[in-house]
């Protein structure tokens, strides 16, 4: 073998022998490489109680209900002459179904019907 094989081998049986198994890795007696580990999000829970709603601002509702882990909720409106919800900082919920107190999943829809202000 070689003199320069022989010290790739070695180098190469240093490199491994220098991981330390916790996210190190020794790239030379100098040189040490830190991992981070990515922990997953926590799950939703796999039942919600559905909350009242009722005179809150329609942004704020929204909030609440994604903060909650609900992911199917839609808005709705009531008034005639704005038929749909934009901007919910400019509406007020009415009401939401299922009625406040149900029991739901994540993925169960929630309709939250609102109203325009002014």
């Amino acid at each position: 073998m070689t003199r320069m094989a022989l010290v790739g081998i070695v180098g190469a049986g240093l490199l491994i022998a220098g991981c330390q198994g916790q996210g190190d890795l020794l790239i030379n007696s100098t040189t040490v490489l830190r991992s981070t580990v990515i922990q997953p999000r926590a799950a939703a829970p796999a039942e919600i109680r559905v909350p009242a709603v009722a005179g809150r601002n329609g942004q704020i509702v929204r909030d609440q209900l994604r903060a909650l882990g609900l992911k199917r909720v839609t808005f709705a409106s009531q008034d005639p002459h704005a038929k749909v919800p934009i901007m919910l900082g400019n509406w007020t919920a009415v009401k939401i179904e299922p009625q406040p107190g149900t029991v739901v999943t994540p993925t169960d829809t929630v309709v939250v019907t609102l109203t325009k202000h002014g």
